[in-house]
């Protein structure tokens, strides 16, 4: 069984924990959500007809509403005691659909939080249909947050100053390569992790092609993009709970500097002291540490 994002990660532009974590028919909530704790909205009481609002970035920093009707809850949708809340998205998430990016994207009933938009449909479909994870999966974390295996590797056990270097083997590139031209068997549609977006700078369109198929075997999507920004520092930026509010797009800082790479996503819960995101694996790793910053989006296009 895998976890959800165990990942733990610093700010270098904002840094903090990140853990990776939006009756009869509900009315939705227009009022942005802020930092700080939330009420909770428990998945026994979501029922199907209930009416919420998630929280996205279409374009720059701005946190925009959006409308979504609840379907009904997937039982074990996403593993064993790991249910899926089914929903339907509206405003402009009916021209983009359900848009990579979006995981974590957070979603309120009657102005308490259900959980965090993280799958979509795996085939096309004309509407916006997207899972939700509930906010109690997430907070399980909690539990996760302090474990880490008896034999993990990080550059503090290492014996030498230098991490060691291995090559890949020469054949093994050119057969994932192939295998990524394989046709997978026809199944039914599904609701499916979003991939998330790996926006690499400073590097070339050939070498994106190339090694697509290792990053598609982890969830990512890789596109060329363009970013900036050197991390100075692993201490927290003053001010990085206001820099980071539910909806926001958020970035982790694999690499940086000559060449960038980020994976982003979508802030879904920020108490002042730890964000959660995502709302899926990121890498699956359990508990690392890396930068994390602010993203800026310049468009979301319908796909």
């Amino acid at each position: 069984m895998h976890v959800r994002f165990t990942a733990r990660l610093r700010f270098c532009a904002a840094f903090a924990l990140f853990a990776l974590m939006v009756s009869t028919v509900g009315a939705a909530t227009s009022d942005r959500p802020k930092t700080g704790k939330v009420e909770i909205f428990k998945l026994s009481d979501v029922k199907p007809g209930m009416q919420a609002t998630a929280w996205t970035v279409f374009s720059g920093f701005e946190v925009e509403a959006v409308p979504v009707e609840i379907i009904g809850i997937s039982r074990n949708g996403n593993g064993p005691k790991q249910d899926i809340i089914v929903a339907k998205m509206g405003g402009k998430a009916q021209r983009t659909n359900v848009a990579g990016g979006m995981s974590g994207s957070p979603v309120y009933i009657d102005g308490k939080l259900v959980g965090a938009v993280a799958f979509r449909m795996s085939v096309f479909s004309p509407d916006a249909i997207c899972g939700i994870t509930p906010i109690e999966s997430m907070l399980e974390i909690n539990d996760y947050d302090t474990s880490r295996p008896s034999d993990a590797r990080t550059p503090d056990r290492n014996s030498g100053s230098r991490a060691a270097v291995a090559e890949i083997p020469g054949d093994l590139l050119n057969r994932a390569v192939s295998a990524g031209q394989i046709r997978s068997l026809p199944s039914m549609p599904s609701l499916t992790p979003i991939a998330t977006p790996l926006v690499l700078s400073g590097f070339s369109d050939s070498v994106l092609r190339e090694f697509m198929p290792l990053f598609e075997q982890i969830g990512a999507m890789p596109v060329q993009g363009g970013s900036s920004g050197s991390v100075t520092s692993a201490k927290p930026v003053a001010g990085w709970q206001d820099s980071l509010q539910p909806g926001s797009a958020v970035a982790g800082v694999l690499v940086a500097g000559d060449m960038n790479v980020t994976g982003m996503g979508t802030v879904t819960y920020n108490d002042g002291k730890r964000v959660l995101a995502f709302g899926h694996p990121f890498f699956n790793l359990g508990p690392v540490e890396m930068p994390m910053a602010k993203s800026e989006i310049v468009t979301v296009l319908a796909s």
